[in-house]
């Protein structure tokens, strides 16, 4: 499938079809289509494109282009092989060097470019009973160990389950939506916010105002109770993917990408542990939201 895929004309069709009727979907699946439209508002070139593909481009795609593609990309100058689980590593190495060993190639490394983003606010109008919500704003990257943890746990006392002060708040006090969270995306290249919610048009600008207000009110403290919740949940988040070998080769290959080698569950334990509320209370203090892309998919655009 690496080294020597057949793509064979006959094979186009099928999986052109395939990946077009993919797109097709989307219609059905609002809130995945929310993020691919933040991410193309927000993100810079090429961490804004689509991963499913444009249509345009898939109609008119030749299989020449497709194996010249093949050619340049499916190389191991880039590539990582991560493993988890109980293994033979002696076996294993020959088994690759067999493999792969005259494997040959190499390619640039990604770099963000091109025009800033748009960003701001945009409405995708759709007649529907519900209003998709989605906003973003720039964080840390991954290579800041210690701020990229400390935006975690920041995200975890605004969205760490039922205790969260998004659910509490937006959802629970206030019943104006039946879906909410907020998650901190990261990678060696850039670090964001996210937001989603998920409402009826009648409380939507309700469920925006109150939803980016404790993206804002973080920055205002965090108290002893929810900081011993949130990082008790991050423990044991931690330690539960460690017990997971496809969890663990993931996050073993993303951190070979990022430090050029993987950590250790206890370091990443002893990490979690570094965090004072003190340190916290500094950190979102001093990392605020910056400007927000928001987006909007329902019957009447919102005021932002």
């Amino acid at each position: 499938m690496v080294r020597r895929p057949a793509l064979t004309a006959e094979s186009l069709e099928p999986a052109r079809d395939l990946a077009l009727q993919s797109l097709e979907a989307l219609e059905d699946e609002p809130q995945q289509k929310t993020f691919i439209a933040l991410r193309q508002r927000h993100y810079r070139y090429p961490m804004n494109r689509c991963t499913m593909g444009e249509a345009q481009a898939i109609e008119k795609m030749s299989i020449e282009q497709l194996r010249d593609y093949k050619n340049k990309t499916f190389v191991p100058g880039g590539t990582i092989l991560s493993f988890a689980g109980q293994f033979d590593f002696d076996k294993l190495k020959q088994l690759v060097g067999d493999l792969l060993g005259d494997w040959q190639g190499s390619r640039e490394d990604i770099v963000l470019s091109g025009d800033e983003p748009a960003r701001g606010y945009e409405h995708l109008t759709v007649e529907s009973q519900q209003v998709h919500i989605g906003m973003a704003y720039d964080a840390v990257d991954e290579t800041d160990e210690d701020a990229a943890m400390l935006q975690r746990a920041a995200l975890a006392v605004l969205s760490g389950g039922m205790s969260g002060r998004l659910f509490t708040e937006v959802r629970e006090k206030r019943g104006l939506c039946y879906a909410v969270y907020g998650t901190y995306a990261s990678n060696k290249l850039m670090g964001v916010v996210l937001g989603y919610a998920g409402t009826t048009p009648q409380r939507a600008q309700e469920t925006l105002d109150v939803m980016c207000g404790e993206f804002v009110r973080l920055s205002e403290g965090i108290e002893q109770d929810e900081f011993e919740r949130a990082m008790v949940g991050m423990k044991t988040r931690l330690v539960m993917q460690g017990e997971s070998t496809n969890a663990r080769a993931s996050a073993i290959a993303m951190d070979q990408h990022t430090f050029g080698r993987p950590r250790t569950l206890d370091e990443l334990i002893a990490r979690v542990d570094s965090v004072t509320l003190d340190k916290l209370n500094e950190y979102v203090k001093a990392n605020k939201p910056g400007d927000m892309s928001i987006i909007t998919i329902g019957p009447d655009a919102l005021t932002v």
